[in-house]
């Protein structure tokens, strides 16, 4: 038997278990991930109000009805398709 005492290597800053190096940037992720999804629901909107405006002619062109344009407009802001 020896008598050599095993040793751990010392914990280097930043040298965490891969599960809490994940936690870890998903947290600091989220504020961009939530910002990022509030600005698509901000353009959605202005963009289903823009749609409203369309003059007949304009909606013939795209070939929708008004109520198909104002359907689009009552959506909710996270509702994904135009």
């Amino acid at each position: 038997m020896s008598n050599a005492v095993s040793r751990r290597p010392s914990p280097v800053l930043g040298a965490q278990p891969a599960g809490v190096a994940d936690i870890l940037k998903a947290v600091l992720r989220l504020p961009l991930t939530l910002l990022d999804l509030m600005i698509d629901w901000q353009q959605r909107s202005e963009e289903r109000a823009a749609i409203t405006e369309l003059s007949p002619h304009q909606r013939r062109d795209i070939g929708l009805s008004q109520e198909d344009l104002l359907e689009m407009a009552a959506k909710l802001r996270w509702t994904r398709s135009l």
